[in-house]
């Protein structure tokens, strides 16, 4: 057992344990339709209407209902039904447990209410300001994205849950308790990820490339360096992507795009002067496209 923050409590757990936590009520089980085809059938069968259970909601969750996110209340009299059809694999579901308050609530109220507070995740805000689905039923996303989060921002993520419970096919668990709780101001959604809840959420490779890009802009263009995280990021995010849109793949020609970027402004590609390049062939003699714009570039500042 350890603890990763002061108010997240990291455990592994036995079957035993988890028995014991729905004996207690107020547990549930998220599943996703797109790895496994029975959920939506289980989850109607135990939870109501699948309207009821389903994450997506409106004509996006019709529609898509096949590979929608499910939520529905497990306890000792269909878990052991629950486990043999839906748990066969690892990282097939995810045990969620109410906090006490709303485990006095009507088992109805308590859906409803975690059915509410789960759609608001679904889609979320990157730092660069793009809608990026959240896949609250993988445990993949949901540990790092925590173990990411200040106490505010786990208590938001939260909500009515008082622990989350990856479940394995041999019975044991691996829990995050949320056992400091924060007051967070009500935000409509989409909810917005910061910085560091975003990169923890990237793939290592990716990780690895955005921090190296953070930390050379930093320690070579002062505008950077008393920039917090998220603006950071952000900046990075937007302007490696427009570099691949307009053909600079290489990371050293992304560092040099970023430069430019940060040293004029976002738009310089627009500029008169910088278009022509574009245009031309990858390679003119020894120098390749960004070897070409970056001159031209010295030259417009060197003029201005």
């Amino acid at each position: 057992m350890n603890t990763s923050h002061a108010f997240l409590l990291h455990s592994t757990c036995s079957q035993a344990q988890w028995l014991e936590k729905l004996a207690q009520g107020g547990c549930f089980l998220i599943a996703e339709a797109a790895i496994n085809s029975a959920v939506p059938g289980v989850a109607e069968r135990w939870g109501g209407s699948l309207e009821q259970t389903r994450l997506y909601w409106g004509e996006a969750g019709r529609v898509h209902a096949s590979i929608s996110p499910y939520c529905f209340p497990v306890n000792p009299e269909n878990w052991d039904a629950v486990r043999e059809q839906l748990l066969t694999q690892h990282g097939w579901g995810i045990g969620i447990q109410l906090d006490w308050f709303m485990r006095a609530m009507p088992p109805v109220e308590q859906l409803k209410s975690l059915q509410k507070h789960l759609r608001e995740w679904n889609t979320v805000v990157t730092p660069s300001g793009e809608n990026a689905i959240l896949r609250v039923g993988d445990w993949r996303v949901v540990k790092p994205l925590l173990e990411a989060s200040t106490a505010p921002e786990a208590s938001a993520f939260y909500g009515p849950i008082g622990s989350f419970w990856q479940l394995t096919p041999e019975g044991g668990a691996e829990t995050l308790t949320l056992t400091q709780r924060e007051k967070v101001a009500a935000t409509p959604p989409p909810r917005t990820l910061s910085a560091a809840q975003w990169l923890a959420l990237l793939g290592p490779s990716e990780l690895d490339v955005y921090q190296r890009y953070m930390a050379h802009l930093r320690e070579y263009h002062g505008r950077w360096r008393d920039t917090d995280d998220d603006s950071l990021l952000a900046f990075t995010q937007q302007q490696s992507e427009a570099a691949q849109l307009h053909g600079f793949n290489s990371e050293r020609d992304i560092v040099r795009y970023l430069a430019l970027a940060s040293e004029l402004e976002p738009s310089f590609i627009e500029a008169e002067w910088a278009q022509p390049v574009l245009s031309q062939p990858e390679y003119i003699g020894t120098q390749n496209r960004m070897d070409r714009l970056f001159e031209k570039a010295i030259q417009h500042l060197e003029n201005a």
